[in-house]
């Protein structure tokens, strides 16, 4: 008698992996054994017991199986910006926002690290990696401009959508040299330091408050008068 299509097919073997979570753990298991460079993406499809049209599906580069469901999680970004900013100071806003964004399960915590260990220090990554900072600094100024910052100085948005990366990579990179360091806290300090130089609205500073901030930091120290020798 002929097999009908609708009759299941049992496949021999390692079960088969539907989930993007399970297929992103199976090529970072790969990738952290033999390096991001010697790992293919057949090789990544049969680890993880799918095809490889199915991995093209959800991945369309190894890059996208280390960065994950990023692109997807900026929108939690924007909607924790908007949440936050109808709480508190813009400023304090965009920290709270960005600590949040960041937090992750202590389940996830090791792999995160193995994630962002390879992002900042693989070669490979660093061109896909240059337009996911771009993308995430996007919502940060877009999210700036749609509140009225930088509506006298166009500019000004920009700046500190610089600003909030280099803050947040300078946290990332203390949390993966500490051991035992807690990222939200690192992402905090980092945030806390930033916003010190930002008005509390996030306006951007008049050009008389530019002037006076010159010429303090041109200012010369008074020297200690010296001892009168006897």
């Amino acid at each position: 008698m002929k097999k009908s299509n609708e009759d299941p097919v049992t496949r021999i073997g390692r079960p088969r992996i539907t989930n993007q979570g399970e297929i992103q753990h199976a090529a970072m298991r790969l990738f952290n054994s033999r390096g991001f460079e010697d790992v293919t993406m057949d090789e990544i499809a049969d680890a993880a017991g799918v095809s490889r049209r199915t991995l093209f599906r959800y991945f369309a580069t190894k890059h996208d199986l280390v960065w994950g469901e990023f692109d997807g999680s900026l929108l939690t970004m924007r909607l924790l910006l908007e949440q936050y900013a109808r709480e508190l100071p813009l400023r304090e806003a965009l920290r709270e926002a960005v600590i949040d964004f960041n937090r992750v399960p202590d389940s996830e915590l090791e792999t995160h690290r193995q994630r962002m260990r390879m992002i900042l220090g693989v070669p490979g990554l660093q061109a896909h990696s240059t337009l996911k900072y771009a993308d995430w600094r996007k919502e940060i100024v877009d999210f700036l401009r749609e509140q009225g910052v930088g509506s006298k100085s166009l500019w000004y948005p920009d700046l500190i959508g610089h600003l909030c990366l280099a803050a947040s990579l300078s946290a990332y990179e203390n949390w993966l040299e500490s051991e035992g360091s807690d990222l939200s806290t690192l992402l905090d300090q980092a945030y806390s330091m930033l916003i010190v130089g930002l008005n509390e609205d996030l306006t951007a500073p008049t050009a008389m408050q530019l002037k006076q901030s010159r010429i303090t930091s041109r200012a010369t120290p008074t020297r200690p008068k010296a001892k009168s020798r006897s």
